[in-house]
């Protein structure tokens, strides 16, 4: 399973041409001029969220020092810059997902999600400040898929474009 991730990863940074609205099916990491990155995701399946929590990223498939998770799932971004970031949720019933930068959502990050199937989301973001904190909220309330033992419900990559 980490071997998939770090492979989407990379195909992510192939692919950092594509304008920021557009959605992508892939995911990955390779490492920008400055190496900042990272790769969460969580394999806990049936856990609910309610509306307005944060998806609950706990696992980590690569990272660098300038990004890091904390305890409740929030992204820490260290450094200013402009960010690829993915997502993408595997849930049981529809509902929808946006990120948030340091509490405030970020336009044309809302992605409606059906069940049982990623829609993932690509996009440039700005970060203006140091110590930033990044989240991927759902909208809806949220029920994360029954999979088996394992397997991904939920995933973030971020890389430092510039």
């Amino acid at each position: 399973m980490k071997k998939l991730f770090f492979s989407l990863f990379l195909a992510t940074a192939a692919m950092m041409s594509i304008a920021p609205s557009q959605q992508v099916s892939a995911h990955s990491h390779s490492s920008s001029d400055d190496g900042i990155y990272g790769s969460f995701y969580t394999t806990a399946t049936g856990t609910v969220i309610p509306a307005g929590d944060n998806v609950p990223f706990e696992l980590i498939t690569a990272k660098s020092s300038g990004v890091h998770i904390s305890a409740g799932g929030n992204i820490l971004i260290k450094h200013p810059g402009d960010y690829l970031v993915t997502y993408g949720t595997l849930i049981l019933a529809p509902s929808e997902f946006q990120l948030f930068l340091n509490g405030a959502f970020i336009p044309g990050t809302q992605q409606p999600q059906g069940p049982g199937v990623y829609h993932p989301l690509s996009t440039i973001i700005h970060v203006a400040s140091k110590d930033s904190v990044l989240s991927v909220i759902t909208v809806t309330g949220a029920t994360l898929s029954e999979t088996e033992a394992g397997d991904t419900t939920a995933y973030l990559t971020i890389l430092k474009v510039n």
